[in-house]
């Protein structure tokens, strides 16, 4: 019985892949930097940065009040701000309107569609992107000028921009607005 004991084979020896020791390498450098170094610095790339919807020395901006101090700009001022505003959107309605009013933007779109409005007023208004049942989707807080949220609808869903007054204010303002959708 001894004799059978001392036959018996040690245990086959297992080869390590390459792509385990590159596994093995990888989580060496990371807890290795984990324990003390500084980590890599991100990249900054200068951009520009996006221009005001609302400039005072634009020139085809209009005036909103009698005496002209107030300027608004024009939807064509908004939209060269498109990139900016809505990066990989394309324009889809420009609207030039007095308060309060509604406009259909997406109706029954045939996929999934995202939207965002950048608007311009006269006033402080609120501005709202609802569904066709006029459920809220966004809104904006009492404001002369800015960019909604992102929604997103799905198939065959709508997205209606509604302006309304802000409490007291906002009656018969005038609204320059931009929407833009993705895809």
């Amino acid at each position: 019985m001894i004799a059978a004991a001392s036959r018996v084979r040690p245990p086959p020896v297992r080869l390590v892949s390459l792509s385990s020791l590159s596994l093995l390498a990888a989580l060496a450098a990371f807890f290795a930097g984990a324990c003390g170094a500084e980590p890599p610095r991100a990249r900054v790339l200068a951009a520009e940065p996006p221009r005001p919807l609302v400039d005072a020395g634009a020139a085809d901006a209009q005036p909103t009040s009698e005496g002209g101090a107030d300027l608004l700009p024009a939807a064509s001022r908004i939209a060269e701000s498109g990139p900016a505003i809505a990066p990989g959107m394309r324009e889809i309605a420009r609207v030039d309107e007095d308060a309060p009013f509604e406009r259909s933007l997406v109706h029954a779109a045939d996929k999934d569609t995202c939207v965002r409005v950048a608007f311009a007023a006269s006033d402080a208004l609120v501005v709202s992107l609802v569904d066709a049942a006029g459920a809220p989707l966004d809104a904006t807080p009492r404001a002369a000028s800015g960019v909604t949220s992102t929604v997103c609808v799905r198939r065959a869903g709508d997205v209606v921009l509604r302006v309304a007054r802000a409490g007291d204010a906002g009656a018969g303002a005038r609204v320059h607005a931009v929407a833009f959708a993705a895809p």
